[in-house]
């Protein structure tokens, strides 16, 4: 009982600041702060989707339930990184991600703008930073540090696709097939670490795609 007491709050104090500014944040036919999703009790709200994507570039153009499954994830993701990465990023290294997002908009005063449009302060955008790169951390030490490409594995790669670089040295080439092979392990190896992390989950998706 506790628990779904905690979750109810939760939703009561993201919901009830969002409302104050409600038309800001909405057209006349939709309603932009609704729940997408419950993680773990935890509530992911359809703003959650416009900020990933607004500040992060996340899910641009991909269907609505894909950007769901897709913040999901990362919810998912940052509960595994903040139980086994008792570290978080420092100070210094969220401040350079933060730049990088400045450079993002034409001017400091278009992003406090956009921070107001999406209910959001540059603290908060600070913590969703410091959350992206804990989870960056977390697969750094759980996925990424464990795969190897062999030399084998890229001259395979040259044999099956051997138009794909034309003229191009065989160092860079060898280089730019040992970053492709390496990304797509990260992808397959992430899939199946989020695949067990939500077999033990509790999840609840409240959306469907839109026509």
């Amino acid at each position: 009982m506790k628990k779904n007491s905690n979750a109810f709050l939760k939703i009561i104090q993201r919901t009830i600041p969002l409302l104050l500014i409600l038309p800001q944040l909405v057209s006349a036919s939709e309603v932009v702060e609704q729940i997408v999703a419950v993680v773990n009790e935890e509530p992911i709200f359809l703003s959650d989707l416009r900020r990933d994507e607004l500040f992060f570039g996340v899910g641009t153009g991909e269907p609505l339930m894909k950007q769901v499954q897709r913040r999901v994830d990362h919810h998912l993701l940052l509960h595994e990184a903040k139980r086994f990465i008792p570290e978080p990023p420092s100070e210094q290294e969220v401040d350079l991600e933060l730049q990088k997002i400045q450079r993002h908009f034409k001017d400091k005063p278009t992003l406090q703008d956009q921070l107001k449009k999406t209910g959001m302060d540059a603290i908060e955008l600070r913590g969703l930073v410091l959350d992206r790169m804990w989870v960056n951390t977390l697969l750094q030490d759980r996925i990424r540090f464990f795969i190897f490409i062999t030399d084998e594995e890229v001259e395979q790669y040259t044999v099956q696709h051997p138009n794909d670089f034309p003229g191009m040295n065989p160092e860079k080439r060898n280089e730019q097939i040992r970053a492709i092979l390496a990304s797509e392990r990260e992808k397959i190896k992430t899939n199946e670490y989020i695949a067990q992390i939500k077999s033990r989950a509790n999840i609840q998706v409240y959306i469907k795609d839109r026509d």
